[in-house]
């Protein structure tokens, strides 16, 4: 498979490189494309894989067959899923350069939704990403539909200041310097980039 986008469907590559990556990279939902991660059956038809759980610990799921290089910048994973219980399956992304997951944990719902998981590289870094179980049973399961990565546009501070402004539950206090302090004492923080 090319690392530039989905062009060809019978070629495989150890591992995909991706440099100036200026639109998505979308990957096939198949079986030269995707692996088992740890104990599951993995059964793809139709352009979709359906992941079922045959262990309740750990974190089983799917993921790449081969980890991709993808330069510094900030991206998204996207996925379109649905899983048989909500709160179980998430979307992961880990660099193999360090041996840690990096972004979030996005839950995937029972119906079926398209989910995008920011995360940033502060350099080029292997990365490998795939839909994966925690707080499972055996018998769980999970459709996924789609899958690709996108390239964020990236804005320098020096060009967008970035104004913080409170909201629920935020105190702010003003310094002497004009610089804007925000004390954490809610949930919510909302950025205005002007």
């Amino acid at each position: 498979m090319s690392a530039s986008l989905m062009q060809s469907s019978s070629c495989t590559m150890k591992r995909q490189v991706v440099t100036n990556m200026t639109a998505a990279l979308r990957f096939r939902i198949d079986s030269e494309t995707f692996r088992k991660n740890q104990n599951v059956d993995l059964e793809f038809a139709n352009s979709i894989c359906k992941c079922t759980l045959n262990q309740d610990t750990s974190t089983p799921g799917i993921r790449l067959r081969n980890p991709i290089e993808l330069t510094k910048g900030d991206y998204e994973l996207v996925v379109t899923a649905r899983a048989s219980k909500a709160e179980t399956f998430f979307l992961w992304v880990y660099d193999s350069d360090s041996n840690t997951r990096i972004g979030g944990t996005l839950h995937i719902g029972s119906e079926t939704e398209k989910l995008a998981l920011g995360f940033s590289l502060l350099q080029t870094t292997n990365v490998e990403i795939g839909v994966l179980a925690h707080r499972h049973e055996i018998g769980d399961s999970c459709e996924v539909e789609f899958v690709e990565i996108k390239q964020e546009a990236t804005f320098e501070r020096a060009v967008k200041p970035i104004s913080l402004e409170p909201n629920q539950g935020f105190r702010s206090c003003k310094q002497r310097t004009s610089k804007l302090v925000f004390l954490l004492t809610g949930t919510k923080l909302v950025i205005h980039v002007r």
